[in-house]
C-alpha cells in the first residue's frame, strides 16, 4: 500500500511541476519567441508522456500478475484452476440466461469493467480528440490552400516583372534611337524637329518610369510572398506536430476498446451499462457464483496480485493456458504500442529541446527562466518507465 501511495504522490507531483512550469512560462510570453512556443510545446509533451508511463505501469502490473499465475507451483495452481472453473461454468450458464439482442461481447464488457471508472473521460477524450483533430484537418487544408495560393502570386509577379524588364529594354533602345534620329537631323540636315523629337522622347522616358516603379512592386511582391510562404510552412510544421499526436492518441483509443469511432465507443458503453444491470440481478440471485467469485480473489490477494479482483472476469484464462497465452499477448502489444509512442514522444521532446537551445539567444531577458524550465523538463524526464 505505501508504494503505492508512494507512486501516486510522484504522480501528482509531477503534475503539479508542469503546471508550475507553464504558469511561469506564461510570465515570459510577453514577447512571443520561437523558444518561448518550444517551451509550451514541451510542457505538454512532458504531460503526455506522463500519461504514457502511467498507462505503461499499469499494464505491466498485469503482466507481472499473470507471469506470478503461471510459475505457481502444480498444486497451487490446480486449487485456483478448480475455482476458476467453477466460476466459468456458472458464467456460462449465467450467460446463457442473459443472452439478449444487444449484448456486447465477453471481451468487451470485461474490459470495460476493468476500465469503467475511466469510460467517460476515455468517450469525451476520444469525442474532443475526433473534433479537434477534425479541425486540425480542415486548417491543414486551409495552409495547404495558402501555400499554393502564395506559389501563384510568386510565379504571376515573377512573370510581370520578366515581362517589364523586356519593356524597360525595348524603351531604352527606342529612346536611343529618338535621340540619335534628332542628333542626325539636326546637325546633318539643320531641321528644326527638337519639339516633336522631346515630346517623344519624354513619354518614352515617362513609360520607362512607370515600368521602374512597377518593377520595384513586384519584386517586393515577390519578397512578401516569400515571407508569407515561410510563415505558412512554420505553421504548417507546428500543425502537423499537433496532427500525428491526436491521430496517435485517437488510432490508441480506437484499437484499445476496438471501435472505429466515438459515437461507436458510446454506443458500447450504453450497451455495457444494460448489461451491468442485468448481470447484477443475476448475481444477486446466484450465492454460488459469488462464493466462487469471492474464494478466487482471496486465492489470488495470497499471492499479493496487483489486481486480484479483475481475474474473476477471466477465470478461463487461468484454467486454460491458451486462453492466458492469448490475454497476455494482448497485454504484450498494448505495452509495445506504449513504448513506441513514448519513444516517439521523448524523440520529438528531444528534437524541441536542441531546437529551443538554437534559439535561447534570441529571447533576451526571458533566457534564464527558459534555462531553467529547460532543465526542470528534463528532470522531469528522466529515467525509464
Amino acid at each position: 500500500m505505501a508504494f503505492f501511495l508512494k507512486k501516486l504522490f510522484q504522480r501528482h507531483k509531477t503534475k503539479k511541476e508542469t503546471q508550475d512550469l507553464s504558469y511561469e512560462l506564461s510570465q515570459s510570453k510577453e514577447k512571443k519567441h520561437v523558444s518561448v512556443e518550444l517551451c509550451e510545446q514541451m510542457i505538454d509533451m512532458s504531460r503526455e508522456i506522463e500519461n504514457i508511463r502511467d498507462e505503461y505501469r499499469i499494464v505491466s502490473a498485469y503482466l507481472n500478475d499473470m507471469q506470478i499465475i503461471e510459475d505457481l507451483l502444480p498444486e497451487q495452481r490446480s486449487k485456483l484452476a478448480d475455482t476458476a472453473t467453477q466460476i466459468s461454468n456458472l458464467n456460462h450458464v449465467r450467460d446463457e440466461l442473459l443472452e439478449t439482442r444487444n449484448r456486447i461481447s465477453d471481451s468487451q464488457f470485461a474490459q470495460f469493467q476493468e476500465n469503467e471508472q475511466e469510460l467517460v473521460r476515455a468517450i469525451k477524450r476520444l469525442e474532443s480528440n475526433e473534433t479537434y483533430l477534425a479541425a486540425i484537418e480542415r486548417d491543414l487544408h486551409v495552409l495547404e490552400g495558402e501555400k499554393l495560393s502564395l506559389n501563384i502570386d510568386k510565379k504571376s509577379a515573377k512573370k510581370e516583372l520578366k515581362q517589364l524588364k523586356r519593356i524597360s529594354v525595348w524603351l531604352l533602345v527606342l529612346f536611343a534611337t529618338l535621340l540619335g534620329i534628332y542628333v542626325t537631323l539636326t546637325l546633318a540636315f539643320q531641321l528644326d524637329v527638337a519639339l516633336p523629337m522631346f515630346i517623344g522622347m519624354f513619354l518614352v522616358a515617362l513609360v520607362g518610369s512607370v515600368c521602374m516603379v512597377r518593377q520595384q512592386e513586384c519584386q517586393k511582391d515577390i519578397q512578401q510572398c516569400d515571407i508569407n510562404l515561410n510563415h505558412t510552412i512554420s505553421l504548417e510544421n507546428r500543425v502537423k506536430i499537433k496532427y500525428v499526436n491526436i491521430k496517435n492518441a485517437v488510432d490508441y483509443a480506437c484499437e484499445k476498446y476496438h471501435v472505429q469511432n466515438s459515437r461507436e465507443l458510446l454506443y458500447y458503453y450504453e450497451q455495457y451499462l444494460e448489461a451491468v444491470k442485468e448481470r447484477k440481478k443475476f448475481r444477486e440471485a446466484n450465492d454460488d457464483l459469488n462464493y466462487y467469485n469471492e474464494k478466487l480473489i482471496r486465492q489470488l490477494q495470497e499471492l499479493q496480485l496487483y489486481d486480484s479482483r479483475v481475474w474473476i472476469n477471466y477465470p478461463h484464462a487461468i484454467c486454460d493456458k491458451k486462453e492466458m497465452v492469448e490475454l497476455k499477448h494482448n497485454l504484450i502489444v498494448r505495452r509495445q504500442k506504449l513504448r513506441n509512442r513514448l519513444e516517439y514522444n521523448t524523440d520529438a521532446l528531444h528534437q524541441m529541446k536542441e531546437k529551443a537551445l538554437v534559439y535561447l539567444d534570441d529571447e533576451g531577458e526571458n533566457r534564464t527562466q527558459i534555462e531553467s524550465i529547460i532543465r526542470r523538463l528534463d528532470s522531469l524526464n528522466q529515467g525509464a518507465i
